[in-house]
Order: structure tokens, then sequence, then C-alpha cells
């Protein structure tokens, strides 16, 4: 395993024992992270919209399902497969725990490889080692920035608002990657298209206002060495794959049935309204800033580790700070536009889950640039990112603390009830049953199965039909 260079000025004893401590601390942080996260994975279970996918497979299977849906309700076909197959596979295997181990392993993968073809486009020398644990430390901040972290663990929505930031990341790799691709790659960067297209209208309306501002930039002169012709074809394939799946679902028919439950606002409203919604964009990007914080200054020193005297340019710094903070402000705000015309405001929290992405990699970027383009001290820099990654560790661990025994303690009450539920099934019980309520965790931790006092509620409906069960169920609400 090869080792970064740290500062100079150090003796070979002091060098070698500070660099097995900011790998131990940086290690430290992404075994925390990610230990967190498959432990809560661990107890996560089905709730809400589930039980309704579960339902209407059971019944209809697969391809019926999906025109049901796509007839009555805007639905992502392309992202069906993985939601379905998941959630039916809770019936044989603890199907949730895995959906999130293979999830956060195609999060890492995709960071790895981005940053493989950054050091490529470079000409840097790789580091395989310290490229796998920054993955996993970028991947690790992304998730503690997502302005809800249990929609994660959600698999309904966590495939359409999390699995497309992993295809959005794909897509940036292709683009940055050697000239001429091998056929593989255009395949994933197409099915990657499709998925974003036609499963995240916002990521998508940031993908296509990307990929036009790349297409002027190439036709109309651009500083960059790159193969123009080439460059050219790889926007227009995922230009044209994303606008298809774009396509199929705007054509929906089951868009009438949202637009009869969301009227839409109008073009004028929708402006007006978005230059409202910024003061809560606000408030949200200044609760997560400890994280992007925490980011900045580790990249810093990674930029400094691949520095020399003919890559230091303060203009160019200062150049994408003035010009990127002001696009980025710009694909944020805009980036809302599709769910304010929709529904008329930003939406849950969940839907705005891909501007935690935009932001890390503005930081990552800024953060190398500081450090690979100016004077900035070494040892300053390797101190700070020590400090960061030790901060990180803490936050982990009072996360595990804090977080696990109440997701622990709401699966045993989660999975007592469904015991419960199947034995008055077995039994035939047909008369309504009133639930004692689950020991619920923090919201903001997972997503929670709560019924409603009402059984025609329809939760509760989802979940009687899903389970097949001969009587209504409702829970007391006075016992929380």
């Amino acid at each position: 395993m090869k080792l970064p260079l740290l500062p100079q000025n150090l003796s070979p004893r002091q060098k070698k024992n500070a660099q097995y401590w900011m790998h131990l601390l940086l290690f430290g942080s992404n075994l925390i992270g990610l230990s967190y996260i498959f432990l809560v994975a661990y107890y996560n279970r089905l709730a809400l919209d589930d039980y309704c996918e579960l339902y209407m497979y059971q019944r209809h299977g697969f391809f019926t399902a999906v025109k049901i849906w796509y007839n009555q309700w805007t639905v992502s076909v392309a992202l069906k497969p993985i939601t379905v197959f998941f959630i039916n596979a809770s019936k044989y295997i603890h199907s949730l725990w895995l959906y999130i181990i293979l999830l956060t392993a195609l999060f890492i993968w995709v960071f790895y490889r981005f940053i493989d073809a950054i050091q490529q486009a470079l000409n840097l020398q790789k580091q395989p080692w310290l490229n796998l644990q920054l993955s996993i430390f970028i991947f690790w901040v992304l998730f503690n920035s997502f302005f809800n972290p249990s929609t994660y663990f959600w698999v309904t929505a966590s495939v359409g608002y999390c699995f497309t930031l992993t295809c959005f990341l794909q897509i940036m790799t292709f683009l940055l990657s050697s000239p001429k691709p091998k056929i593989l790659s255009y395949f994933f960067a197409g099915l990657s298209a499709l998925f974003i297209g036609n499963g995240s209208i916002n990521l998508a309306f940031t993908l296509l206002m990307l990929l036009g501002l790349a297409m002027l930039f190439l036709l109309f002169g651009h500083p960059w060495q790159v193969n123009k012709k080439q460059l050219v074809k790889k926007v227009c394939f995922t230009l044209v794959i994303c606008l298809i799946g774009l396509a199929i679902t705007l054509l929906a028919p089951g868009v009438y049935a949202r637009k009869a439950m969301f009227p839409e606002i109008g073009i004028a409203e929708t402006f007006r309204r978005s230059l409202v919604a910024i003061q809560v964009l606000s408030a949200l990007i200044q609760d997560k800033l400890k994280y992007f914080l925490i980011l900045l200054l580790p990249m810093v020193y990674v930029g400094t580790l691949f520095r020399s005297s003919r890559t230091q340019n303060d203009a160019r710094v200062t150049e994408w700070f003035l010009l990127g903070l002001p696009l980025l402000l710009i694909i944020i705000w805009a980036a809302t536009l599709p769910t304010i015309y929709a529904i008329g405001s930003i939406g849950p929290l969940r839907s705005l889950t891909h501007l935690s992405l935009y932001i890390v990699c503005y930081v990552v970027s800024f953060g190398f640039l500081i450090g690979y383009q100016t004077m900035f001290s070494k040892k300053l820099a390797f101190v700070l990112a020590c400090s960061s990654f030790f901060y990180l560790c803490v936050i982990g661990l009072k996360k595990i603390k804090d977080d696990v025994p109440q997701v622990a303690r709401y699966a045993k009450s989660y999975d007592q009830r469904l015991q419960y539920l199947q034995q008055l099934k077995a039994k035939g019980h047909t008369q309504k049953v009133v639930l004692p309520p689950l020991a619920l965790p923090n919201y903001n931790i997972i997503v929670t199965h709560e019924l409603s006092k009402s059984p025609d509620y329809w939760v509760n409906g989802c979940m009687q039909d899903a389970l097949q069960l001969k009587f209504k169920v409702a829970e007391d609400q006075n016992l929380k």
C-alpha cells in the first residue's frame, strides 16, 4: 500500500508516524460511518408505500402492475424492477439490509471511478488505496448532508432519490473518461441516463442543463484540452437517452391524475415561489455546513499531495470560486423549479436529496484546487485534515450511540406486531384489530410504518392487502 507523501522538514520517523495516524483516523471514520449505515439498515423494515408496491405485484404481477401505475399515476417504469425485486425479496431474505449494502457499494464504486477519471484527466499518479478511502469518506459526508437521511433507507423512495445519484455520477465519469470509451461504458451511461430521465425529473432537469452548457462550450470555444469530436458524441448520446426517459414519464396517462391532485401553478408563479423557497433552502444548507467544512479541509490536503511548481495558478482558483459558486447556486435554484411547478412547493425533504450531491461535488473540486494550485501550507492542510477525520469519528460514534438503539427497539416492536397479525390470520380472525403504537425512532433516522386510527386509511389498507388479512387494522393513537 502506497501512502501519500507528507510535508517536508520532518524526520523519517515523524513522517511515518504522521502518515499512519492520518490513515488510521481516515480508516476509522470510514469504518464507523459504514457500521452506522449497515446497523441501521439491518433494523430497517418495510414502510408506507412499500406495502402498496408489495400488494400490487402480488395481485397483478409485474407487467400489469406497472401498467396500472403508469395509467393511474406517474411512475418510473425503468426503476420499477429494482424496487420490485428488493421489496418482494423481503418475504425470503432480509432484503432491505441487502439493498442498502449494494447501494452503498455502488456509491463507493462510482465515487472511486469518478476520482480515477479526474486523475487521468489531470495526468496525476494513481493511488488506489487513498482513492478508495476518499471514496468512502466522500460518500459518508454525502449521506450526512442529506436533508432527510431516512430517505436512503426507504426502498420505494431511495431508488428514485438516491440510486439515481449514482447514475448521475456514472454519467459524469463517462464524460470525463478516455476519448474512446468501450461499448460497455456507453451501455451503462445510456442506462443511467434512462434511469434519471424516467426516475427523477429534478435530476434530469439538472443533467440536461449541464449537458447543454457543455455543448455550448464545445461548439463556441473552450479552454479544455479534449477530443472535441468524441466529447460531443458522448454528450449527444447522453442527452438523447435522457430526453427519451423524460418523455416516457411526461407522456404517462397517470400525469393527468397527478395534475388533478396538484394543479399546475403556471411559469410566472413558479418563479415567484422559487424565490421564496430560497429562504428555506438557505436554512437547510446552513444546517449542513459543518459537514461541507469537514469535507473541504481534507480535500485541500489531497490537492497539496499532487501539487508542483507547474500546477500553481492562484487565478484559476479565484476564477472557480467567483464563477463556480454562482453557477452552483443557480443550479440549486433551478433544480427546484420542476417540483414547484408540479405541486406548488419544493416538496418533502426527500425530493431535495440531489441538491446535497451538487454541493458535495463543488466542495470536493474547490478544496482540491486550493491545495493543488495555491501555496496553501501542506503542514497546516495535514493538521486540518486529521482534525476533520477525528471530528467525523466523534460524530459517527455519537450517531451509533443515539440512533441504533432507537431503530433496534422499533424493529423489535415491528416484528412483534407482524407476528401477532400472522397469528390472528392463521386463526381465521375477521374482526377489526386495534394495535398499540410502535416504538418509533427519530423520523430522520428511518421511515417508519405508522398506522392510522382509521382502518380505511391508505397506509392501513396497503398493509392489510399485502399481508392478505381478512380483518381491518388500526392503531391506538391515545397510547403514544
